[in-house]
């Protein structure tokens, strides 16, 4: 099973501009929101494998990626497609819903 994996402020640029469709998930590691959404990122990663990337970011160890976003609630999704942002999501949401906007 493919899951979302972390990662961190260096890798972020390098990692939206690689792969057409990422999503990124705006966590902080122990909210209970933040480990509630984990298991549908893991299926979202699975189910699209072949069409998206999908990442996790801790706004408590990336300060400057949440910064930059002014990330203030989460989880906050955000659907990159080719480097650029395109949808950005907040709360914890159905699969149906993240899904949704792949389609």
């Amino acid at each position: 099973m493919k899951k979302a994996v972390f990662i961190q402020d260096q890798d972020f640029e390098r990692v939206i501009r690689e792969h057409p469709l990422v999503i990124v998930v705006f966590i902080v590691s122990w909210c209970g929101l933040s480990q509630e959404i984990s298991p549908l990122l893991n299926q979202l990663a699975d189910d699209y494998q072949e069409q998206v990337k999908v990442f996790k970011m801790d706004i408590i160890k990336n300060k400057q990626i949440a910064e930059r976003f002014k990330i203030n609630f989460v989880p906050n999704i955000f659907y990159f497609k080719n480097g650029e942002r395109v949808q950005n999501l907040v709360g914890l949401l159905s699969y149906e819903v993240m899904s949704r906007q792949l389609e």
